[in-house]
């Protein structure tokens, strides 16, 4: 099993229930990680991989969507990651909004979501 890591990817995006933040915003960190099997002993192609940088193009699209639930968009790109690379067995992602608006914070809120193919 092979595991492809993104980690830390910084976005500018308008996600939450509260209308202040889609007008001002947030900033968020992405981080993945992405097991797949490799198709034989050594991988040589990018056929024979999951890119990292298509991986990164399909987070970066789904934080440009305004989503009310953070939980609605982590599930959202697992998704798309999954269907994109069938090779691919579990995305862990973690989702953090760096700034969050609630009073007296001093921290970092986020959600995580763990997929799992079911084997079929």
């Amino acid at each position: 099993m092979i595991t492809l890591y993104l980690d830390d990817l910084r976005f500018n995006a308008f996600h939450g229930l509260h209308y202040e933040e889609s007008i001002i915003g947030s900033e968020y960190s992405v981080s993945a990680e992405i097991r797949f099997q490799s198709p034989g002993s050594v991988i040589c192609t990018i056929e024979e991989t999951v890119d990292y940088s298509s991986v990164f193009f399909i987070i970066k699209k789904h934080m440009a969507k305004p989503t009310p639930l953070l939980e609605t968009l982590v599930m959202q790109i697992a998704a798309e990651i999954a269907e994109t690379f069938t090779q691919v067995r579990e995305i862990d992602i973690k989702l953090v909004k760096l700034q969050a608006p609630v009073e007296n914070l001093n921290g970092k809120l986020g959600v995580g979501y763990a997929w799992r193919r079911t084997q079929g």
